[in-house]
């Protein structure tokens, strides 16, 4: 006989898009305002970025280290919190308690280190497929076999993607400590492709901006540099208004696993 999983434990997709529309466009005042914040600090970098071209010499190695690391750290470091009060906002406004910018911002220093220490160590298991599978696919030039080696490396990729997500935003949602890959797997388990379902288009979605404004593009890449960066931010600025949803969409389907897991242990 097929053992079936209870309606109680499966994953609602459509249920759980409504909802995070619903929250966004409920606290899109809060979630704007820490969009708008995170693209200033875009705004920023790119800036500092078109000034080094202008006033450091190319040669100046170690004015551009001595000056450009800290900066970067520092830009990295308050773009990682701003997200992580997005996280923390989110999940205040899903389980109706308010919360204000401020509030979120100083509860977010607590977790930001190791939110960022997680979110290292998930890039390092996945870096070396995708930087293996780029190498091997720039290095062929049939046209076929690309595409295949493409799909080769793009399952692992998408799998181990799906599998580990949840770890850098459980740092965020959980209390006390915990292993947070094997957590993440733990609720991605009997719903992977549920999940896959809704990641994989929403990544693709999420990146359509990209596409046309990376450097990647034979037409942006054809412009000046002060054109490309003006489309770079152009970019960034489209991102104001998706990131919170893509947000959304990743908190609520985190306590909804969250919450059938729950479940299952009672």
């Amino acid at each position: 006989m097929e053992n079936k999983i209870p309606n109680i434990y499966k994953l609602e997709i459509v249920e759980v898009v409504r909802e995070s529309l619903s929250l966004y466009k409920n606290n899109y005042k809060l979630l704007l305002k820490i969009s708008l914040l995170s693209f200033l600090i875009s705004v920023i970098r790119t800036v500092l970025l078109y000034a080094r071209t202008i006033f450091v010499p190319s040669t100046s190695y170690f004015i551009t280290l001595a000056i450009a690391l800290p900066i970067g750290l520092l830009l990295l470091y308050f773009e990682m919190k701003l997200k992580v009060t997005m996280y923390i906002s989110i999940s205040n406004c899903y389980s109706g308690k308010f919360i204000t910018f401020r509030e979120a911002f100083v509860r977010a220093k607590e977790r930001v280190y190791s939110f960022i220490g997680i979110s290292i160590v998930f890039g390092l298991i996945i870096l070396p497929i995708a930087l293996i599978g780029s190498g091997i696919f720039l290095s062929i030039e049939a046209r076929l076999l690309k595409y295949l080696i493409l799909l080769i490396f793009a399952i692992p990729l998408i799998y181990l993607g799906i599998k580990y997500q949840f770890a850098p935003l459980a740092t965020v949602m959980e209390e006390g400590n915990e292993n947070y890959f094997t957590l993440s797997e733990r609720l991605v388990q009997n719903n992977f492709w549920r999940i896959a379902l809704l990641m994989i288009p929403m990544v693709a979605i999420g990146n359509l901006p990209n596409l046309f404004t990376s450097n990647l593009n034979p037409w942006v890449k054809s412009l000046s540099l002060l054109y490309q960066n003006t489309i770079s931010l152009s970019s960034d600025l489209v991102y104001v208004f998706i990131s919170p949803a893509i947000a959304c969409i990743i908190v609520v389907l985190y306590l909804t696993l969250r919450k059938k897991a729950a479940y299952k242990q009672v």
